[in-house]
């Protein structure tokens, strides 16, 4: 029994120690395109959500870059890949700031089409969706902790 405990614990030893593998946008199960049109339809959702609900300006692209960038910021936090790749890649951020943008300015016409928007903020929600769980299993997590991040 003590021999079995030892070997899980030098297991636990060597996992912890063990380097996170790098993941980046190339290596996940989606196309790159994807994942940046998952972080504008996202930051335009919670910009339009901001805008309706009266927040300033700063409030609007505060709200856009949490909600189109956050997503994809903590799944890489979860998986211990390092710094995430939409913090190191200017085209994300360039996109959720072009998307608080546009939900600030156009959010009435945006309110307007709320079943379209409904069905851009699922859609988006599905992309994040296969994109976390596709990569946690790349990183060989099992299927069930997968379904969580």
């Amino acid at each position: 029994m003590a021999i079995l405990q030892a070997a899980v614990e030098q297991l636990a030893l060597a996992a912890a120690a063990a380097p996170a593998q790098a993941l980046s946008p190339e290596t996940l199960v989606a196309p790159t395109w994807t994942l940046y049109m998952a972080t504008g339809i996202n930051a335009l959702s919670g910009a339009a959500f901001a805008a309706r609900r009266g927040f300033d300006f700063v409030g609007v692209i505060g709200l856009a870059l949490a909600q189109g960038l956050g997503g994809l910021m903590l799944m890489s936090i979860l998986l211990r890949l390092g710094i995430p790749f939409v913090l190191t890649d200017p085209v994300y951020i360039l996109r959720a700031l072009t998307a608080g943008l546009a939900g600030f300015f156009f959010a009435a016409q945006i309110s307007q089409a709320l079943r379209f928007a409904l069905v851009i903020d699922a859609l988006a929600m599905g992309l994040f969706v296969s994109i976390g769980a596709g990569s946690a299993l790349l990183v060989a997590l099992n299927p069930i902790s997968a379904i969580f991040v």
